[in-house]
């Protein structure tokens, strides 16, 4: 009953990640202990273990003008670790109830981090890394320093302003890039006086996209700025 693109998922993870960790065992050896130490190799799969070498130099792909290995994520997501769990507890049942191959009856489950990990959170810069976007940003809209080219056409440095003031609006809002960007207007944005005193920006979110639903965003105050400055050379 699964779809082609399903079994094809299976088969490839089956034989990249739990080949890899599992057949040098024998079915009626493994025991939970056993099978819960598949997540801390898997997790350092394309860091410190087998995946590492095929990073830059893949065998499978031999004869291939493209030789490395790169699409993929370096840690899995949870998500990622979660549809894995599912498939191998499918089987690890299958093993033991139906075949009675195995001697011990495993089930894993996916160990999640602890909240002070922000398992699961969107990711963040830090002072550091939000500075050195920032003064970038500002340089490469300008087109100053390491970023300044004698070819550049004032079109295209218009375009990388209108970028600066979009990546700028993005993080200082929350809102996501593609699907709730998409269908945005200026008159879906408003100011007003918030009951601490700052300027902010109401953003109206249209219901045509990622929730389907019609929501309002409040953005930081040195979004208000931004905003402005952008309508005027829109």
């Amino acid at each position: 009953s699964w779809s082609e693109s399903r079994q094809n998922w299976h088969q490839n993870y089956g034989a990249r990640y739990f080949k890899a960790y599992f057949s040098k065992r024998k079915l009626d050896g493994i025991t939970a202990e056993i099978a819960d130490g598949y997540w801390v190799w898997r997790k350092n799969y394309w860091t410190e273990g087998d995946g590492k070498k095929a990073v830059v130099k893949n065998p499978r792909r031999r004869g291939l003008g493209n030789r490395g290995t790169g699409n993929h994520a370096k840690i899995p997501a949870l998500k990622t670790l979660q549809m894995e769990q599912v498939a191998l507890n499918q089987f690890f049942r299958w093993a033991y109830e139906k075949r009675r191959l195995m001697r011990y009856r495993v089930t894993l489950s996916v160990p999640i981090s602890s909240k002070k990990d922000n398992e699961g959170r969107r990711a963040t810069f830090d002072n550091h890394e939000w500075q050195v976007l920032t003064r970038n940003l500002q340089s490469w809209a300008e087109c100053v320093g390491k970023f300044k080219g004698e070819r550049l056409n004032a079109y295209h440095k218009h375009q990388r302003i209108q970028i600066r003031y979009f990546v700028l609006f993005v993080a200082g809002t929350g809102i996501r890039p593609g699907t709730e960007t998409r269908f945005m207007k200026w008159e879906d944005i408003t100011f007003f006086k918030d009951q601490d005193g700052e300027e902010k920006a109401q953003i109206r979110i249209r219901q045509h996209t990622k929730k389907g639903v019609q929501r309002n965003v409040i953005s930081m105050p040195n979004v208000v700025g931004w905003l402005r400055e952008w309508r005027e050379i829109s």
